[in-house]
């Protein structure tokens, strides 16, 4: 149940990461950096 719901945060994360970079462009990158 544990390994299911880190791998669903971590794609979550990994979306709303490549979501911000394709929005702030470059900045996206210092952006993503950030806990």
């Amino acid at each position: 149940m544990r390994a299911i719901e880190h791998r669903f945060w971590l794609s979550l994360w990994e979306s709303s990461h490549i979501l911000q970079s394709t929005v702030d462009g470059p900045r996206g990158r210092s952006t993503a950096e950030l806990p």
